[in-house]
């Protein structure tokens, strides 16, 4: 998996197949786990490890509010506090999707990509597919 897409796709920054946060943005948007299920990486590398995470957010934002603005005011032609009072809506709807990428982008950052651990995570998935097939189809013996 290419960086660009684990960082998108909100994957374990070192083996780039265990999840970063336990459901979906709706279902539990804030909840974060504490390791990879696959190759044990902690996602809360030291207390207060996401604050920085804060300036990824900001200028995440930043950029939204800039771009709606801009294209508020020349390409639609409305005025600036139009623009802006647009701008701010989408961007406190994209509240949760901004909080969960710049954390993503945060601990990429800061923690690298083994392709070793790569290769036994995907070993460990394929383990449990096989396992869970072998449930599946022991169960249920036709005569």
């Amino acid at each position: 998996m290419h960086l660009l897409s684990s960082i998108w796709r909100y994957k374990c920054p070192r083996c780039r197949v265990g999840d970063l946060y336990e459901g979906p943005a709706l279902e539990a948007p804030f909840k974060m786990s504490d390791r990879c299920s696959y190759c044990g990486q902690r996602y809360e590398i030291e207390t207060g490890f996401y604050w920085g995470a804060m300036y990824v957010a900001y200028a995440i934002a930043g950029g939204i509010m800039l771009s709606v603005t801009a294209l508020g005011i020349f390409v639609v032609g409305w005025g600036s506090y139009k623009s802006l009072l647009v701008a701010a809506v989408l961007v406190l709807l994209c509240y949760v999707f901004v909080f969960r990428m710049s954390r993503s982008i945060w601990i990429h950052i800061y923690v690298k990509y083994r392709p070793e651990a790569h290769r036994a995570a995907l070993d460990k998935v394929e383990a449990e597919k096989a396992d869970h097939d072998r449930r599946a189809n022991s169960g249920y013996e036709r005569k």
